[in-house]
C-alpha cells in the first residue's frame, strides 16, 4: 500500500501546521504499536494551472489531432518519448507529468511544441 502524502507549513518557531491534520492522526493511530519512519522535505512548486490548461488545451491536441490520437493517448506518447528514465532493467520507467518541478514541466512543454513542430509540421502562435 502506498503511503499517503500529507504537506503543511513548518513554523518560524519549528511548529509544523498540516493542511489535513484530522487524515494524518487518523492514518498514525493505524500504526499503533509499530516502528516508523518519516520523511520530512520542501514541498515541491507544483506547475501552475495557467502552465497546465496551456499544455492541455494547446499542445496536446494539436499533436493528437495530427497523429491522429486521442488526448490521452498523445500525452502518453509524449511522455514515453520526452520522459523516459534510463535504468538497469529490461523496462522502461517514464516519469509522470505531474512529478516534474515548475521548471521541468516548462521544458517539458517547450519540448513537446519542438517535437510537433518538427514531425507534424505544427506553427505554434
Amino acid at each position: 500500500m502506498v503511503a499517503p502524502l500529507f504537506t503543511g507549513r513548518v513554523l518560524p518557531g519549528g511548529l509544523l501546521i498540516l493542511d489535513r491534520p484530522k487524515d494524518y492522526a487518523r492514518y498514525v493511530r493505524s500504526h499503533a504499536g509499530q516502528f516508523v519512519e518519516l520523511d520530512l522535505r520542501k514541498r515541491k512548486q507544483q506547475r501552475s494551472p495557467k502552465a497546465n490548461a496551456f499544455y492541455w488545451s494547446a499542445v496536446v491536441p494539436a499533436i493528437a489531432e495530427a497523429a491522429g490520437y486521442t488526448n490521452d493517448e498523445a500525452h502518453e506518447a509524449l511522455k514515453h518519448h520526452l520522459l523516459k528514465e534510463l535504468g538497469d532493467g529490461p523496462l522502461v520507467k517514464v516519469r509522470s507529468t505531474a512529478s516534474l518541478t515548475v521548471e521541468e514541466f516548462s521544458a517539458y512543454t517547450e519540448q513537446c511544441q519542438v517535437l510537433g513542430a518538427q514531425l507534424f509540421g505544427i506553427a505554434w502562435e
